[in-house]
């Protein structure tokens, strides 16, 4: 009886190594590549903003320029926000424009203040490494001195860790 359960032990454990020897290895694989992963995409771990101010003086399109995109980046921009001082009637258009002329159409929307004209919108836009986001304004005619105030905000993305 001892003889018999001893070589139920000594089976069982020959059974464990061989099952072992194949599943072991794979599962350790997964637990260490899931260790090596990291989340480099998260908005949260390179937020972007920046601000603009220009005076636009006797032009009928007045562009502002943001800061070149940084080297190894891509600058995810989700939304655009501007002051533009003066009425909404003498306003064409204003867009944010891309490398390659991409525009995005940015509707502007007159407040309590008549000589007051704001973007306030939500937009997906990417700029790769070099390349400079522009905010453009279209008046009607050309005009003495317009300042407008413009920002953009988002997240950079690390294209090194690609």
């Amino acid at each position: 009886m001892i003889q018999r359960r001893l070589f139920s032990f000594a089976a069982a454990l020959a059974l464990a190594a061989v099952l072992g020897k194949f599943y072991a290895v794979p599962a350790m694989a997964q637990a260490v590549s899931a260790m090596l992963v990291r989340n480099v995409d998260e908005k949260g771990r390179a937020p972007y903003m920046h601000n603009v101010i220009h005076v636009c003086q006797g032009d009928a399109v007045c562009d502002l320029y943001f800061p070149a995109v940084p080297a190894g980046k891509r600058l995810v921009v989700e939304h655009v926000n501007a002051g533009i001082s003066f009425a909404a009637n003498r306003l064409r258009f204003t867009t944010l424009v891309a490398q390659g002329n991409t525009q995005f159409l940015l509707p502007a929307r007159p407040i309590d203040d008549p000589n007051l004209t704001i973007v306030n919108e939500r937009v997906l836009a990417f700029f790769e490494s070099g390349q400079t986001p522009m905010f453009r304004v279209g008046l009607n005619a050309a005009t003495d001195t317009t300042p407008v105030n413009a920002a953009i905000s988002g997240y950079l993305v690390d294209l090194s860790q690609y």
